[in-house]
């Protein structure tokens, strides 16, 4: 298990200090990042990572559906991505 968690459905005015203050209260949180497209703008998604694996996992089960800013966020263990072989 990791301690990074993914949180997707985040409203498009939500910014990574935002996601971070959230996060807080779960844990001792590392970083927390929205990720944006070329010009800025919000994806929708972002990462946030914790000092340890249970604050992580405690997310996930507090957090997961929770309502953040009017929506309804999913919360999961980030997944590692697989370089992609050209």
């Amino acid at each position: 298990m990791g301690r990074r968690v993914y949180v997707g459905n985040l409203g498009y005015s939500v910014n990574s200090d935002d996601l971070k203050q959230f996060f807080t209260g779960i844990g001792s949180v590392k970083y927390a990042r929205v990720m944006a497209d070329a010009a800025g703008n919000s994806r929708g998604f972002g990462f946030v990572e914790f000092l340890s694996e249970d604050d992580a996992q405690k997310a996930v089960s507090t957090m997961h559906r929770a309502d953040f800013k009017g929506r309804s966020i999913i919360v999961d263990i980030a997944k590692e991505r697989t370089p992609v072989v050209r």
